[in-house]
């Protein structure tokens, strides 16, 4: 146990580093962006509209709020539980925006706007608003994606991960452990498992360790400089453990309905010591119903016009490389289980199916892999071609056509066949409530490489703690992951 304890121990170096490098990613993009459309713009109007001294500032005053806002794992010198991705998108956006109109009306060295107005039409205020907020979309981009490969340089270098307890060896604590093991955002590292039943001490969750009950072990755990526990237990035995962790651990998270409980779109009050815990469904608010319908149609015309002529010649290649047609109909339910027809470019043999009956009578192994994940992943019925296609993600292109039909979302749940809803269970009416989606959840989280009952919380947890963020922050882990084709066959 001691040796296993160590071995896991060398993956937490400078845990404390995570802040600081997060810190260094949002500098550089807010002052490399600020920059780089300062002299983008230069160019144009042969003004100086954006001096480097106050993009400094801007990043300045980004650390000071976002700090206060919880962007660096709620404390910047004691890192505990981040935010949602969703939510921290949706905060660096606004203090971004927030920066940008204190640009605007408090810097008086701004320049003269009349000749400008005068070369190009425009009235002044325009022309100063649409300069001064040129920046906004760079610079949530630039923020976005230098946090995303701050958090994968230090997860490939094993620096900045936070080492927590889990308290709790039951169902709920396997599933965040499978789930903190696999993820590059949060940072969390599971170090040993807590729990107060004798039988499972010395067995192992996930890689991870059970040590025993907390009494038994708080000089390992001062020792490890484990600062963080994760109580994963039902809510009666939460209340009864809150008091013993809280004179061991620094920061104390716990696990209630895992299943359950919307948490990034919840928030605690507290009514004369009363504690109520608020939530609402983003899916009944009509601006975000109407956002989400302006996004699907506007991203998909701008994708098929860009990839007009990318799309044109993997139907060309498609034809040559395989007899048959060029795309392939899938029948998949739809919204409130009907049935739609989605096209994707074929990547199999024209004779497919004929194949699959063949090889699921002769071979038992791949006819369990195809009953739990209806996917083979060295499938023989796939093209050389096809092969290409599936790990680049391209051959889904097509179904494109189906979010200007209404009948897929870009972002949404798996669509899936009719033998798969046993799966879901009683979740399924809450999943096949919303239109599918070319991408999702389970996209972005390992794909593939992911579990059939993984798969169903994710899938629950988009339905369930949806908004336009999750969406923008899904397509961007989309391109992400298509970018380096990971989990997809």
């Amino acid at each position: 146990m001691e040796k296993t304890l160590k071995v896991l121990q060398r993956e937490f170096r400078a845990p404390r580093a995570r802040n600081p490098m997060l810190l260094i990613a949002d500098g550089i993009a807010i002052v490399g962006s600020g920059m780089i459309v300062g002299r983008a713009v230069e160019l144009f109007v042969s003004e100086r509209l954006y001096p480097d001294s106050i993009t400094v500032f801007m990043a300045l005053g980004f650390f000071i709020i976002a700090e206060k806002s919880r962007l660096y794992h709620g404390g910047f010198f004691s890192p505990g539980m981040p935010l949602s991705p969703q939510e921290e998108m949706r905060r660096v956006f606004y203090i971004i925006i927030g920066l940008l109109t204190i640009r605007l009306f408090y810097f008086p060295e701004f320049p003269n706007f009349v000749p400008l107005a005068e070369r190009y039409q425009v009235p002044e205020l325009c022309l100063k608003m649409l300069l001064v907020y040129l920046p906004l979309p760079f610079m949530f981009f630039a923020v976005t994606i230098t946090r995303w490969l701050a958090r994968t340089m230090m997860l490939h270098c094993r620096i900045g991960i936070v080492p927590v307890a889990i308290w709790g060896a039951g169902n709920s604590g396997g599933l965040l452990i499978e789930i903190l093991n696999k993820s590059r955002y949060h940072g969390l590292k599971p170090l040993l498992i807590i729990d107060d039943d004798p039988a499972k001490t010395g067995s192992k969750i996930g890689g991870v360790p059970v040590v025993g009950n907390l009494e038994d072990n708080r000089e390992l755990v001062t020792r490890l400089n484990i600062n963080h526990v994760i109580i994963c237990q039902p809510l009666s035995c939460v209340i009864n453990n809150i008091e013993r962790a809280n004179s061991c651990f620094k920061h104390i998270s716990f696990v209630g309905a895992i299943y359950d409980f919307p948490g990034s779109v919840s928030y605690l009050h507290d009514i004369f010591g009363i504690t109520l815990v608020e939530s609402k469904s983003g899916l009944k608010i009509k601006t975000n119903i109407m956002l989400r319908g302006i996004l699907n149609v506007a991203l998909s015309l701008v994708a098929m016009l860009l990839l007009a002529f990318p799309m044109a010649l993997i139907a060309l290649l498609v034809k040559l490389n395989s007899k048959g047609p060029v795309f392939y109909v899938a029948r998949r339910l739809g919204k409130r289980g009907q049935e739609i027809s989605i096209l994707k470019f074929r990547t199999m043999f024209y004779n497919a199916d004929e194949r699959l009956e063949d090889l699921l009578e002769n071979s038992p192994e791949m006819k369990n892999e195809w009953s739990t994940n209806f996917k083979l992943k060295n499938d023989p019925r796939v093209t050389r071609l096809g092969k290409f296609l599936r790990r680049t993600s391209l051959d889904e292109l097509p179904q494109l056509f189906s979010v200007l039909k209404g009948e897929l979302n870009l972002v949404g749940p798996r669509p899936i066949v009719e033998d798969e809803i046993r799966y879901f269970g009683e979740t399924y009416d809450l999943i096949s409530s919303v239109n599918p989606g070319i991408t999702g959840m389970w996209q972005v989280s390992g794909r593939n490489n992911t579990s059939y009952a993984e798969r169903v919380l994710l899938e629950r947890y988009y339905v369930m703690n949806w908004s336009p963020w999750l969406d923008i922050y899904i397509l961007i882990k989309t391109v992400l992951e298509v970018a380096l084709c990971r989990g997809a066959y």
